[in-house]
């Protein structure tokens, strides 16, 4: 019979944490992906949804400070992105429209309550087709589904949002790993 490397005991290190972590996001992953499939007969309804990618989420942010630390190790440099265009900066800006929506919520100038509505809308779209370019980002990402769906339906936005922070870890890891240490 063939081990696999989660197999054997090794020491609690990032390194272990990190190969850990994924491994069980990417398990996750494939059974929302599984049950998201209409023509497989996995029933995890509203509550399981939100459970299974708050499970996700706490996973994927647990992961980040070894991430960290394993990068810093490996002499990784973060690559030079748009401040403007990251993801967490949108998330910062959707969260300022939310909070400008809720000041007019009720006044008579529908106008620009459908304007600001349309703006949210928008925005997250750019947060869930969007890709980390650093832990803040995919953290971002997270943090806007976790908000935006507020325990509600899962849409196709959530779920591709949730599988890009995954491969977002996925990849890092992978690079990290493939590039030599620094003594």
């Amino acid at each position: 019979m063939t081990r696999s490397i989660l197999d054997t005991d090794l020491p609690d290190t990032p390194d272990r944490r990190l190969l850990t972590g994924i491994n069980s996001l990417y398990s996750l992953a494939r059974v929302g992906m599984a049950a998201s499939d209409t023509s497989i007969s996995v029933d995890l309804q509203k509550v399981g949804y939100t459970e299974l990618f708050g499970v996700m989420g706490g996973i994927a942010e647990s992961l980040f400070d070894d991430l960290d630390r394993i990068e810093r190790a490996a002499g990784v440099r973060e690559v030079y992105v748009d401040a403007e265009r990251t993801v967490a900066s949108r998330f910062d800006h959707w969260k300022d429209l939310k909070r400008r929506i809720a000041k007019i919520e009720g006044d008579d100038d529908a106008g620009e309550f459908t304007a600001l509505e349309n703006e949210i809308e928008a925005v997250g779209a750019e947060i869930a087709n969007g890709y980390p370019s650093t832990h803040d980002d995919a953290a971002a990402m997270l943090e806007w589904v976790d908000i935006d769906s507020d325990g509600g339906i899962q849409s196709e936005q959530y779920i591709q949002a949730r599988k890009t922070v995954a491969d977002y870890l996925r990849k890092r890891a992978e690079y990290v790993a493939a590039k030599p240490r620094e003594s």
